[in-house]
């Protein structure tokens, strides 16, 4: 399936982790969404979006209370739109740098 939609199968730079980092997150999403019929949605959305993955998933990364459920809750109910916010003040922060 992660063929289908072209998420490359690249091994992890993280000599202790093997896993492929989008995959796996990916998969998680996938049976969180699969146990509970309300995360489908933007599951499919953040999937879908797997290039801009680590935007999304940085709460879930770097903290040890947020999970992926939680994330699939934030993303349902409208964290949508501050996700979408963070990364265009990220991408005119580098434009203002190099200007």
């Amino acid at each position: 399936m992660f063929d289908l939609i072209g998420i490359p199968n690249e091994e992890s730079n993280n000599k202790y982790d093997t896993k492929n980092w989008t995959r796996d997150v990916c998969t998680n999403l996938i049976k969180i969404a699969a146990k509970n019929e309300k995360y489908v949605e933007p599951a499919v959305e953040l999937i879908s979006k797997w290039k801009c993955l680590d935007d999304y998933t940085s709460k879930v990364e770097t903290s040890t209370w947020f999970s992926y459920s939680k994330l699939l809750d934030e993303h349902l109910t409208g964290y949508k739109q501050w996700h979408q916010e963070q990364r265009n003040k990220d991408k005119n922060k580098g434009k203002s740098k190099t200007a």
